[in-house]
């Protein structure tokens, strides 16, 4: 509580190594690097971080920020400007040998200006395992994989949030959605995609997008605004599994192809697309 833990340099963490019950409240990790995983954050256990900054991290492996494999939430806080060499600029979300699930809850905090040089600026989420933002942003994250906001092979619940200005030198500009995505009452705005999914790139059988705007979004290739594609990079499907858009608008994206939406998408009704 009320501390700050910086320029520190470790191999799983630089700054916090966390295996127990840690509560991290009115701090700073900052500055700190790893050779091996998380920068800032190395968590097997489990973790609240409060009112807190996470920032200028960074490590040679996975989570710039924060390298999670348990249990994590964060609520208030800043997770800015954290760097990885691998998958998981601002946080890399996975499980591990020790734990069958892990789990990670992000309310009324900011995921911004981190990188990737491979997938997730701002937050990576391994196969199997929930996340939910609530009440948040994610901006300015840059990855040179997929997913420039946002990367998930897990399941991702997103509700009340903005997702905007992320940039992927491939797929998913915004968010980039292997694995299934629940989006409602949210905007995604401003990202860019060197290939597909400026906005959104889904590729999951699983996917729901209600009471959303998805606007000004651009990719180089198709789907400026949303990409769906069951076999990447080019195959377009449909499906029956109750997925879809409701509700929402998707209107301003730029692409070559198909600049709003590209691929087979269900409506719900109720949609505006312009």
């Amino acid at each position: 509580m009320n501390s700050t833990i910086s320029n520190n340099i470790g191999y799983e963490s630089g700054g916090i190594n966390n295996n127990g019950l840690l509560e991290i409240t009115n701090s700073t990790i900052s500055n700190n690097s790893a050779s091996g995983r998380g920068g800032g954050i190395y968590n097997t256990g489990q973790l609240e971080i409060t009112n807190s900054t996470i920032s200028n991290n960074s490590t040679y492996g996975q989570g710039g920020g924060i390298y999670n494999s348990d249990t994590l939430r964060i609520t208030n806080s800043t997770i800015s400007n954290n760097s990885a060499q691998a998958d998981g600029g601002g946080i890399f979300n996975t499980s591990s040998l020790d734990t069958t699930s892990s789990s990670l809850d992000i309310t009324n905090s900011t995921i911004s200006d981190n990188r990737s040089y491979g997938k997730g600026g701002g937050i990576f989420n391994s196969s199997g395992i929930q996340v939910s933002l609530t009440y948040s942003i994610v901006s300015g994250n840059i990855a040179v994989g997929g997913g420039g906001g946002i990367n998930n092979s897990g399941s991702f619940v997103i509700a009340n949030s903005t997702i905007s200005a992320n940039k992927a030198l491939n797929e998913g500009g915004g968010i980039d959605s292997p694995g299934g995505l629940f989006l409602t009452n949210s905007t995604v705005s401003g990202n860019t995609a060197l290939t597909f999914g400026g906005g959104i790139a889904v590729s999951s059988l699983f996917y729901t997008i209600d009471y959303c705007t998805i606007y000004r979004n651009t990719a180089t290739q198709d789907g400026g605004g949303i990409a769906i594609y069951q076999n990447r990079p080019k195959v377009p499907f449909q499906n029956d599994n109750g997925n879809g858009i409701g509700e929402s608008i998707v209107a301003g994206n730029h692409a070559q192809n198909s600049p709003n939406i590209s691929g087979v998408i269900t409506s719900h009704g109720y949609n505006l697309f312009q």
